[in-house]
């Protein structure tokens, strides 16, 4: 009985996948609190770095489009640096990025925020506490329908 509990629950947060063009990934999943559905994006980095792989996902946040850089293995919580660039723009230079509760993700949180639309690549090196600089170049083919897919309300 408990294993069957298990499976419903299980099925109630399963997302779905569906395919938006390019590598981007998106899925959808329904907030048991709210009842609604909510969708996401991800995009996996073109190459691994110190034996990490990366994911670029697009989200929603306080009613508009949020990026965040998922990890395959943890950082260190705190604070820490990067970089990025979109196609052949200027470097940005990041001071103030922290690693939250969740160690494998980075929110890219910019002012103004973040807009990667109708943009080709993205690049971020992060620079860890305690750790080497870590380097992902993503091509961002198909961003356009990824973020029609992801809608922030």
């Amino acid at each position: 009985m408990r294993r069957c509990g298990a499976v419903i629950a299980g099925m109630a947060i399963a997302a779905l996948v569906v395919p938006a063009g390019a590598s981007w990934r998106i899925s959808e999943a329904k907030d048991r609190m709210t009842g609604k559905n909510e969708s996401w994006a991800a995009l996996a980095a073109k190459n691994p770095d110190q034996g990490m792989t990366a994911d670029l996902e697009l989200s929603c946040a306080a009613g508009g489009r949020l990026f965040t850089v998922k990890l395959s293995a943890p950082l260190t919580r705190g604070k820490i640096s990067a970089r990025l660039r979109a196609d052949d723009g200027p470097v940005q230079n990041l001071a103030g990025l922290r690693v939250y509760s969740d160690p494998h993700r980075i929110p890219i949180v910019t002012a103004p925020r973040l807009d990667l639309a109708g943009r080709k690549r993205f690049r971020v090196e992060l620079f860890p506490t305690g750790s080497p600089p870590l380097f992902y170049d993503f091509d961002l083919t198909g961003i356009d329908r990824a973020m029609a897919a992801v809608r922030c309300r």
